[in-house]
């Protein structure tokens, strides 16, 4: 069995998210439209057919959301190397992931990817470990070349963005600071959301997917 693992916040949290601007106008958490406002990266890879760009942010999903029992919603991101990064693509190999919300200027986020190259060798292939970057250190968005020097520090797997993923989780009322786990199991629901980082607790949740 595998299982995926999203990090959001640690039990010993940085301060509240800053400049995440206005939330996403959704009726409800379970959606059949796409949430948020994708973001429009210059790429001629997997474009879209109207604009000649890549569609990154959150995806059209049906049935989905970021609360415990739920379908995880789909979204494609890029990473350090600027290659497109999609949540599905992993679900569908069966793999438990974890997403490790964090940004430049969290201390415990920085704690949290720390541990991360020790945690994805400790589970091998039966797990996808991945930080996701929201801010840089000056709470703005983050780019690719950002998402790199955070990569090649902690030799982490990096993913760039993510800011309208968490404006969508802020409205669920799940991000209360960072770093914030999801971990979603190899079925593609997220079966623990953990706001706050503590390491034998998110080893415990990973364990328990798998």
């Amino acid at each position: 069995m595998k299982t995926l693992i999203l990090a959001l916040t640690l039990l010993g949290a940085c301060s509240s998210p800053q400049n995440y601007g206005p939330l996403p106008d959704l009726k409800d958490t379970d959606v059949d439209v796409e949430l948020g406002t994708p973001i429009l990266a210059d790429t001629g890879a997997d474009t879209d057919t109207d604009t000649g760009t890549l569609v990154l942010g959150l995806l059209p999903t049906n049935n989905c959301g970021f609360l415990e029992g739920q379908i995880a919603c789909n979204f494609r991101l890029l990473d350090q190397d600027g290659n497109a990064w999609e949540l599905y693509d992993i679900n569908n190999q069966g793999k438990v992931v974890v997403l490790e919300f964090g940004a430049v200027w969290c201390y415990w986020c920085q704690v949290a990817s720390d541990l991360a190259e020790e945690t994805q060798a400790k589970y091998g292939s039966d797990l996808v470990y991945m930080s996701v970057l929201t801010q840089d250190i000056d709470g703005l968005l983050v780019d690719v070349d950002e998402a790199k020097e955070w990569s090649d520090y902690f030799n982490t797997p990096t993913l760039a963005g993510g800011h309208d993923i968490i404006r969508t989780t802020l409205r669920d009322g799940y991000v209360e600071g960072l770093p914030g786990f999801y971990f979603i199991g190899r079925d593609g629901v997220i079966y623990k959301h953990l706001p706050g980082w503590n390491e034998t607790t998110v080893d415990a949740q990973i364990a328990a997917g798998i």
